[in-house]
C-alpha cells in the first residue's frame, strides 16, 4: 500500500507558534501582576510594622514607668517629647522619647543634663511623634511614618499627672 503524499500548509506551523506565543505572553503578564501584588504587600506590611512596633514600644515604656508624677509631656525646641522619670541610687534619670531627623529616638540621661536630641538612640524610622493627655490618666500616642501613615494608640496610666 502506497501512502499518498501529505501536503503541508503554512497554518500547520503558524497555529502551534501562535498558541505558544499566547501562552508565553499570559505567563509574563501573570508574573508581572504577582510581582506588583507582592511589592504592595511588602510595602504595606513594612508600614504597619513601623507604626505598630513604635506604639507597642512606647506603651511598654509607659507601663514600666507608671508611678506618681513620673510621666510628663514637654517641648524642647519645637520637638514634642515624652519624658519618664525614674530614680536609681538616689539620683534622678529621665527617659526621653521623641522623633528627630526621621527617627523615633530614645535618650536615657541624668535629669541634671541638658536634653540633646542628637544624643538619642535611633529606634525606628519615623517622621513625627506626639502625645497628648485626653483626661483621666488617658494618654494618646501618635506616630507618623515616612509615607505619612499615622498610627494612634491610647494608654491608660494608673498614676498619671494630667
Amino acid at each position: 500500500m502506497a501512502l499518498g503524499r501529505i501536503r503541508r500548509h503554512s497554518i500547520d506551523i503558524l497555529f502551534p507558534l501562535a498558541v505558544l506565543l499566547v501562552f508565553g505572553a499570559s505567563s509574563v503578564m501573570a508574573i508581572l501582576l504577582a510581582a506588583n501584588i507582592y511589592g504592595g504587600s511588602v510595602k504595606s506590611s513594612g508600614q504597619m510594622y513601623n507604626g505598630a512596633t513604635a506604639l507597642a514600644y512606647v506603651q511598654e515604656k509607659l507601663h514600666q514607668n507608671d508611678s506618681e508624677g513620673a510621666v510628663r509631656l514637654e517641648q524642647y525646641d519645637e520637638i514634642p517629647v515624652l519624658v519618664m522619670e525614674q530614680r536609681y541610687q538616689d539620683q534622678r534619670y529621665c527617659t526621653y522619647i521623641y522623633a528627630w531627623e526621621g527617627s523615633l529616638r530614645e535618650l536615657f540621661a541624668n535629669q541634671d543634663l541638658e536634653f540633646d536630641p542628637s544624643a538619642g538612640r535611633k529606634l525606628l524610622n519615623m517622621e513625627a511623634f506626639s502625645c497628648r493627655w485626653l483626661g483621666d490618666g488617658l494618654l494618646e500616642i501618635r506616630c507618623t511614618d515616612e509615607e505619612g501613615t499615622v498610627s494612634t494608640a491610647c494608654v491608660g496610666l494608673l498614676s498619671a499627672e494630667v
